[in-house]
């Protein structure tokens, strides 16, 4: 990540229009876009719905959205928030840092995302 902040819209560059958004409970279990950690029924999460290409709904769960609220102020893109954490902080690791530390993303992510990242649970 270069910028400061990123900004949700479409691969055109035209901006997304944010039709609904605000924070409910689970009335049946979903996932969360960001973390792909489970948002367990009654629990609170953040339900966003907008038109990018056709109407989309996302969820988030309360953690992610805390975080993407305090690091991301000025947009992000759905599912990427964790991708570019991890990014940023990788762009100010020197090759000697990330080596004495080959699993450092597991301080960082959440377990639910170690998968993508190849991160072993040793």
């Amino acid at each position: 990540m270069t910028d400061s902040c990123i900004c949700v819209d479409t691969d055109d560059g035209e901006p997304v229009a944010i039709l609904d958004q605000r924070v409910v409970r689970a009335r049946k279990a979903y996932r969360c876009d960001e973390c792909d950690g489970e948002i367990a029924v009654g629990e609170k999460y953040e339900s966003i719905k907008l038109v990018c290409d056709g109407i989309s709904r996302h969820k988030t769960c309360i953690p992610c959205l805390r975080i993407r609220e305090s690091m991301f102020q000025c947009g992000w893109i759905f599912g990427e928030v964790w991708a570019d954490i991890i990014e940023s902080i990788r762009d100010t690791m020197t090759r000697e840092e990330e080596a004495a530390e080959p699993d450092w993303r597991k301080y960082i992510l959440p377990k639910s995302l170690w998968k993508y990242w190849r991160i072993s649970d040793d």
